[in-house]
């Protein structure tokens, strides 16, 4: 596959996203891409998923999960209990704002890789 998962909220949309227990692999692109944009809202709960091998053709910034928030989309993130190991690239979770929106990472809890968040603040629950 090109990327293994792809979540994106578009203009005045509201997505809330759930994504638990999976294990995405063998990918050439990212595991899971999101690209929230034009005032789009995401609320993204990664809990107990499994990356590994993704981004085999470096088709993506990020390996695991990329997530790149543009103009003025409102992004609140909680990642806990994710593994990547193996990714072709790192980081192994992209995490880019974009834009002029609201990023908002919860505290990162127990996830192994390497975590980048450029342009996302720690936030309050969501």
């Amino acid at each position: 596959n090109n990327g293994g998962m792809e979540l994106d909220s578009t203009e005045d949309s509201m997505i809330t996203a759930v994504i638990e227990g999976n294990t995405v692999t063998d990918n050439n692109g990212a595991g899971l891409f999101a690209n929230p944009i034009m005032n789009g809202n995401s609320k993204i709960d990664l809990n107990g998923n499994i990356f590994s091998g993704n981004n085999l053709m470096g088709l993506n910034s990020g390996s695991a999960l990329t997530l790149l928030a543009e103009d003025s989309a409102v992004v609140c993130l909680r990642m806990q209990d994710n593994q990547s190991t193996m990714e072709a690239t790192l980081p192994d979770y992209d995490l880019e704002n974009l834009g002029t929106g609201q990023f908002s990472v919860e505290p990162l809890i127990n996830n192994t890789g390497t975590i980048s968040p450029s342009g996302a603040s720690t936030a309050s629950p969501m």
